[in-house]
């Protein structure tokens, strides 16, 4: 399996692929229900914020969530390379969420973060350390439904989906199909996709995930963005099926495509 492909940048449509430091920390765990995460060995102050995040959350891609010293590390679910990369972006956003729950709480600081696949293997291919998060005004009930119809003409997609993320300060996830031919959309899906991250206020400051459906249902890309983490002001997540060159990542394609 290769490791999920990551850019660490100031938040653009544009990705740029950096690689990370391998780490050899394994935890194995099952899935669980939606925001029923398994805390493993954790702190006091560590496990109230998991449980806290879970309940906020509400995913069933993160199967569990153990302490090591000052680091977590995050097993996430998935079978596939597109499942595992969203996956990724919610064991980001979780942990972030946690630290920064612990740091509200007084708790001893988390600084570094790590993703395991169920077999424990390093999903991210390193740790990522815990960053300042840019300070903005919390997203609104509904402002990603909103946000996310009033981009769809200039976007040229179809909204299937747009959920609050109820962490960080609010966050978007959204599902979108495009209305013109998915070739064309993916090939320039930065310039298309770029409406819809303009449209997050602050965006830099909130989490977001893009997954772009063909009619079909079956995911052919996917963008994310995570603030305060990896980089100074955080790090994106993007995928593209095997040989697919795309305007919005760079660094993946014929050459470097991802494969499961």
């Amino acid at each position: 399996m290769k490791p999920i492909k990551r850019y660490i940048a100031a938040v653009s449509v544009v990705a740029v692929v950096v690689a990370g430091t391998i780490i050899a920390s394994a935890v194995s765990a099952a899935a669980t229900s939606a925001g029923d995460v398994k805390s493993g060995s954790a702190t006091g102050a560590v496990n109230a914020a998991i449980s806290t995040v879970g309940a906020s959350l509400g995913t069933d891609r993160v199967a569990s969530v153990t302490q090591q010293g000052s680091q977590l590390i995050v097993t996430i679910t998935g079978s596939d390379q597109a499942s595992r990369t969203v996956a990724s972006w919610y064991g980001d956003v979780f942990a972030r969420a946690v630290a920064d729950q612990v740091e509200k709480e007084g708790g001893s600081p988390v600084l570094l973060v790590a993703q395991l696949d169920a077999s424990g293997n390093s999903v991210t291919g390193g740790s990522e350390r815990v960053r300042p998060i840019l300070q903005t005004e919390p997203l609104t009930e509904g402002a990603c439904a909103s946000d996310g119809a009033a981009a769809t003409a200039n976007a040229k997609v179809k909204v299937l989906q747009a959920d609050n993320v109820d962490v960080l300060n609010g966050g978007c996830s959204f599902v979108v199909t495009p209305t013109i031919g998915v070739a064309e959309f993916v090939k320039n899906a930065g310039q298309y996709l770029d409406p819809i991250v303009k449209a997050i206020p602050d965006s830099e400051g909130h989490p977001y995930l893009i997954q772009v459906q063909d009619d079909k249902g079956a995911t052919q890309l996917i963008l994310g963005w995570i603030p305060g983490i990896g980089g100074d002001n955080g790090e994106g997540i993007a995928w593209v099926p095997p040989n697919t060159d795309s305007s919005a990542v760079v660094g993946f394609g014929s050459a470097s495509g991802s494969a499961s």
